[in-house]
């Protein structure tokens, strides 16, 4: 297996570095996602312990060996586990809500007994209402991390859960960890400080109970530093869901994804100082484009393959097929101007479309048009793993790791993705307003993060919001 910054060891035996680089597709249940990583992969005593390593989720039993990180459900963990027991398999649990979706799916406690039984460990607002929690589909009342009988209770069910049966694992995930703000129309914690003592002890409780034996991984809110290293110091890491929100998403913004970047990349030196896992995911760059029948026509079907797009009107009659491989559509910008042929307004969703490959398009058959639909990449851009990649790197200390993407079953290779990075030369700099540069043994690593081009020192423009990696000529 491969150091990102060193030679690799698998099983004992050195291997080249060529043999195994993760993008790791962290697939987590209901919200899955894929990904790239740097992290620890070695044993013993080979420093640094940085890999990156090439998986692949719908085949996974066949090449577990290239996984070695996983955050998701509990049996594809555990399999991960029983294959290889070198990686660091997640199954995540939500302990802060009763859901009954998560309790059928045993990674939630069980909803029937908190809410019949145990109603005193529902969160309640000073009118007696219960505080509800989740996004749509999964809301559930929030849990009183801070109600010793219920703490006891989940330390129990979580080890019962986890660590014993049919599929045991070693390593545990926690899901929406949210200990920066209270509400103060809570009965209970009536300030910021009230209820973050409240995490502090729950976390203390679960870190007593489990840690050293099992490694415990926060899936982290927004929060400043001190917060987060008050927290983050009783576990053993952190999963940041977004590095920053991306481009053409409704909510992104520059200055904030520039805020956002920075705030991981402090936090990712916190960790790298303290010892810490420090995951980052980057996804939202994996829709393609959005269709719609245009005004006054009638909606056509359609089906989607891995060469062509087929347009059908009534009667399944073949309108027209438009060949991912030809001239005329090889982009998405070239495939919006095809498709008003057939009366389909098509919008760009990719932040990338003047490169994103349309024979990715994710497959669906006779599929009608007649309200707005989405079609989906199976992979993310080559320029989403570059800025993803080119970020974490700038911040990136052992057991350090980049996630890309969030579509459960997304593949996806760059040549990238096999080079060496070798050891880091020093910390990044800034060497022109917002573009910042980290030097490796065997690679420069590039972020643009301000709103002009930027020219690279191999005569390449660097645009707006991309990364680069350099090899280093020897």
């Amino acid at each position: 297996m491969l150091n990102i910054f060193g030679p690799a060891r698998y099983k004992g035996k050195w291997g080249k570095l060529s043999l195994v680089r993760i993008v790791a597709l962290v697939v987590v249940l209901l919200v899955g996602f894929g990904g790239v990583l740097a992290g620890e992969v070695t044993r013993g005593n080979d420093w640094p312990k940085f890999g990156l390593v090439f998986q692949n989720v719908k085949n996974y039993r066949t090449s577990s060996q290239r996984f070695w990180f996983f955050w998701g459900d509990q049996k594809t963990a555990s399999q991960l586990r029983q294959t290889n027991d070198m990686g660091i398999y997640l199954p995540v649990y939500n302990l802060v809500r009763a859901c009954l979706v998560f309790s059928k799916i045993k990674l939630g406690p069980d909803y029937e007994l908190i809410t019949v039984k145990h109603p005193d460990w529902i969160m309640r607002y000073k009118d007696g209402s219960q505080v509800l929690a989740g996004p749509k589909g999964l809301i559930g009342p929030r849990l009183d991390l801070g109600n010793p009988a219920y703490v006891n209770y989940v330390i129990e069910w979580l080890s019962r859960q986890a660590f014993s049966g049919s599929e045991p694992v070693r390593d545990v995930g926690l899901d929406n960890a949210m200990f920066m703000y209270a509400d103060k129309r809570w009965a209970k914690y009536d300030s910021n400080e009230t209820y973050r003592v409240a995490w502090e002890d729950f976390l203390r409780r679960i870190s007593e109970a489990l840690r050293p034996q099992h490694k415990v991984i926060l899936n982290v809110g927004g929060c400043d530093l001190p917060t987060f290293a008050r927290m983050i110091r009783l576990v053993d890491g952190v999963l940041h869901e977004d590095l920053c929100v991306p481009p053409q998403e409704p909510k992104y913004d520059p200055d904030e994804a520039r805020q956002m970047i920075q705030d991981r990349w402090q936090k990712g030196q916190w960790c790298s100082e303290n010892g810490k896992i420090w995951a980052v995911r980057y996804r939202g760059t994996i829709n393609a484009l959005k269709l719609e029948s245009a005004a006054g026509t009638h909606a056509v079907t359609i089906s989607v393959s891995d060469r062509e797009i087929i347009i059908m009107g009534s009667g399944q009659k073949i309108l027209g097929r438009l060949n991912f491989s030809s001239l005329e559509v090889d982009t998405l910008a070239k495939l919006t101007v095809a498709l008003k042929k057939f009366n389909l307004k098509a919008s760009i969703l990719s932040p990338y479309p003047e490169t994103a490959t349309l024979g990715t398009i994710q497959p669906m058959i006779m599929t009608r048009v007649d309200k707005p639909l989405t079609l989906k990449l199976k992979q993310a851009p080559k320029e989403a793993f570059l800025f993803g990649y080119a970020a974490v790197l700038m911040a990136a200390g052992p057991n350090s790791y980049f996630i890309l993407g969030d579509e459960r079953r997304q593949e996806y290779y760059y040549p990238e993705m096999d080079w060496p990075v070798g050891s880091p030369l020093g910390p990044k700099k800034e060497i022109a307003p917002q573009v910042y540069h980290r030097a490796f043994a065997e690679l420069d690593a590039y972020l643009n993060l301000s709103d002009s081009p930027f020219l690279l020192p191999d005569g390449h423009t660097l645009l707006p919001f991309r990364g680069a990696l350099i090899k280093k000529v020897k």
